[in-house]
């Protein structure tokens, strides 16, 4: 969160302060390390997914210890993580994902492969479908919570399954 996004985000003592920046200069198949803070966003979604990336959260400011969380807070404004591409493998690992909100999947929304890890996605709202996590895609989940989220219309207060594998 300390970082600037003129940095070129590969050392560290040049980090991006935005996860989607990082992504933006990442290559597939890299993985970001992500220090432990609360990030936000301005778009439609905090973070948005679009290439095979991993994001470890959870480090220390000198990257060199990963003891905590890294928190993604959409500010009940936005979505918090948008996963979308085409065979797109993503995963998270070490995030809270909270205070999303969307039309659809106001935490996570998945079209494509995610795994998320070690994680927490909460108290995330939206109006149709997946408060929690909407999920066309192929998605696993491993000590991961889902909980407090909701919906104002149809289903799915944590997850919503339409296809795909969960």
């Amino acid at each position: 969160t300390a970082g600037d996004n003129g940095n070129d985000c590969a050392t560290t003592s040049t980090p991006c302060a935005t996860i989607n920046d990082a992504i933006g200069k990442a290559a597939n198949g890299d993985t970001i390390k992500v220090a432990v803070g609360i990030y936000t966003g301005t778009g439609t979604e905090v973070v948005l997914i679009d290439k095979d990336i991993t994001l470890s959260g959870g480090w220390n400011a000198g990257f060199t210890t990963q003891n905590s969380i890294s928190t993604i807070d959409s500010q009940n404004a936005r979505r918090g993580v948008f996963v979308t591409g085409g065979d797109v493998i993503a995963s998270l690992d070490r995030f809270v994902v909270r205070n999303g909100s969307s039309g659809d999947g106001g935490g996570v929304y998945n079209t494509e492969n995610l795994t998320i890890t070690n994680s927490s996605i909460q108290n995330n709202f939206a109006s149709y479908y997946g408060g929690g996590i909407y999920n066309p895609g192929n998605l696993t989940l491993n000590n991961t919570t889902v909980s407090n989220n909701s919906t104002s219309s149809y289903g799915g207060g944590g997850i919503f399954h339409s296809s795909g594998n969960l």
